[in-house]
């Protein structure tokens, strides 16, 4: 009787590459001067500003939509400065596509009449509204706009008399983190029901440019973090209190180490996991101004539809960096990684949860109600 046969070794199976979202920079145009962005009114070249071409934009949205592709992001830049901005609308509207978020300064109110509002209306999920702090003074010098707080204030009250869900977005500053539990308080008496809060980075937001001189300085250092952890679980208490939601609950698990692990080779994540790999270029594409596909907004564009079909670039450009994403080898950028870290861990959890059980565990028990706090 003959031997059996040994069994060839398994390879890894490959995670499944589903294209669903597409995050887009609609223009690198903005009026406001906030001293830790690249997009900054003041900081980026004249040359490097520019629109996304609206003839591109139906047939993006056509192909996206092939692809399997069900959501947008649309970002900036201001969005809003964008000319054709209400056009891009009318025609991700037209294709049947949600846009799931506007994220904007909120400084363009007097631009939106009743037609801009009742197509947010039908065809947006949810704007959000960028808020440094909710001290009026604090808010104009962070964002180098004087009447910017005024403003964003009138452009919430317009939104939700008109029915459309609002949104803030936080960026968590030196300056200004001690102020959390406040802005919750400010969002709840504004009518605000969600609050998404987000550490400073030391990479560029956006792949093809460099950072911000001086970014360093708008970072928590490490002999700040116990006061940054006070703030947050101050926040979490009022936030329960006054039931709005944040992502707090998350947040607090990892701000410490990413802060602590800014600019060095030790990637963040691998304090949380024990094995930690990323999928987000599975499910998103970034979308540059111009064109440009990028993996994530950190890492360098991989082609441009000027030149390619999304289909090429989503299939065949991006494949080598999920290949080399899936082996844990990530670029020195990936530890600037926040936007899309929360959906990262998700994947992580469902993925490997032998390898992250007691992660996995506290987080159940947080959504179920058991764990109260963190």
């Amino acid at each position: 009787m003959a031997p059996p046969t040994a069994r060839p070794a398994s390879k890894p199976r490959r995670a499944r590459v589903a294209l669903r979202r597409a995050v887009v920079f609609v223009t690198t145009h903005c009026n406001f001067r906030c001293g830790f962005c690249e997009f900054a009114a003041g900081t980026l070249p004249r040359e490097r500003k520019r629109h996304f071409p609206l003839e591109m934009w139906g047939p993006f949205l056509t192909e996206f939509k092939t692809l399997g592709g069900r959501e947008l992001y649309l970002t900036g830049g201001e969005p809003l400065m964008h000319p054709q901005f209400w056009e891009m609308l009318t025609i991700a509207g037209r294709e049947g596509l949600s846009v799931h978020r506007i994220t904007t300064n909120g400084s363009m109110a007097k631009r939106m009449g009743e037609h801009e509002l009742q197509l947010i209306r039908e065809t947006v999920r949810a704007v959000q509204v960028s808020v440094d702090s909710p001290r009026a003074g604090e808010h104009d010098q962070s964002r180098g706009f004087d009447g910017s707080f005024e403003r964003l204030s009138a452009f919430i009250v317009q939104l939700q008399r008109a029915g459309i869900m609002v949104h803030v977005s936080n960026v968590l500053t030196r300056e200004l983190f001690a102020r959390s539990a406040d802005l919750i308080a400010w969002a709840h008496s504004a009518g605000v029901k969600h609050v998404n809060f987000q550490p400073c980075n030391w990479s560029a937001n956006y792949g093809d440019y460099e950072a911000v001189e001086d970014k360093v300085r708008y970072q928590v250092p490490s002999q700040e973090l116990d006061a940054l952890d006070a703030a947050l679980a101050e926040a979490h208490r009022a936030a329960r209190r006054l039931r709005v939601t944040t992502n707090l609950p998350l947040l607090r698990r990892w701000v410490r180490a990413f802060c602590e692990c800014q600019g060095t080779e030790e990637f963040f994540f691998n304090r949380m996991f024990r094995r930690f790999r990323c999928y987000v270029p599975h499910t998103t594409v970034y979308v540059g101004s111009d064109g440009e596909i990028f993996p994530c907004t950190l890492i360098r564009r991989v082609g441009t539809l000027r030149e390619s079909s999304l289909r090429d670039l989503w299939l065949g450009a991006m494949q080598p960096v999920r290949d080399r994403l899936e082996k844990g080898a990530f670029w020195r950028e990936c530890n600037s990684c926040y936007c899309d870290f929360p959906a990262n861990v998700r994947h992580n959890l469902v993925r490997h949860p032998a390898g992250n059980a007691g992660l996995a565990l506290r987080t159940l028990a947080y959504y179920t109600g058991r764990l109260r706090t963190y």
